[in-house]
């Protein structure tokens, strides 16, 4: 989907053998063509998630933004027991396409953000109701706050800017502010809420009003 051309990943098994993952063209989404693209990582990005900005950031495909991931790099396989359970062992490790081995290591973004500590409200801090409300209650929208998260707030600055300090957007050659709608209708219904979309527009020193 984010890759056109290039490697995702490479796994080099335990007994010497190595297995290349190649993008897929047929699977890549035209409408990334020349639009920025952030991912936001942390120390809890591992696994899956660390394969996808290893390919990202070889590639060139993406920038990448927050703190050093996790580094897990194992490639893990469950062997029945006769007990009936299971026991995971690894098989294999995983390399970027570059050849870095992140085990233990993670990967560091393009830029280095982080998010200052969040207070924690202890459950006994609160009502029986409160608590009882917070345990039950689920919800299918996040709640964003920009000003609070810098992470974020990081990420939409960077694409709004184009990716530099100045008001130069490589992806709006033509039909540049239906592109840059595009890209804000897109943060929109990736988050279900106006306010990044806003927030884009509202920020970028490229429009007027601005």
């Amino acid at each position: 989907m984010f890759l056109k051309t290039g490697k995702i990943v490479s796994l080099r098994y335990y007994d010497g053998t190595e297995e290349i993952i190649p993008s897929k063209p047929g699977y890549y989404n035209n409408f990334l063509e020349n639009i920025p693209l952030v991912l936001l990582v942390n120390t809890a990005s591992a696994s899956a998630s660390e394969i996808l900005a290893g390919a990202l950031k070889d590639n060139e495909a993406a920038t990448l933004i927050g703190e050093t991931t996790y580094g897990k790099a194992a490639v893990q396989r469950p062997f029945q027991l006769s007990t009936g359970g299971e026991i995971w062992l690894p098989i294999a490790r995983y390399f970027t396409p570059n050849g870095t081995d992140i085990n233990l290591k993670g990967i560091t973004p393009h830029i280095e953000v982080k998010n200052p500590p969040r207070e924690v409200i202890s459950l006994t801090s609160i009502s029986e109701e409160e608590a009882q409300q917070a345990l039950y209650t689920t919800t299918d929208k996040p709640i964003l706050h920009i000003k609070d998260d810098i992470q974020l707030k990081t990420a939409l600055d960077f694409i709004v800017s184009g990716g530099v300090n100045n008001c130069e957007f490589p992806w709006m050659d033509s039909g540049g502010f239906s592109d840059f709608f595009s890209l804000s209708l897109g943060l929109y219904l990736f988050y279900g809420r106006s306010e990044i979309s806003y927030y884009a527009i509202k920020k970028s020193p490229c429009f007027e009003g601005s």
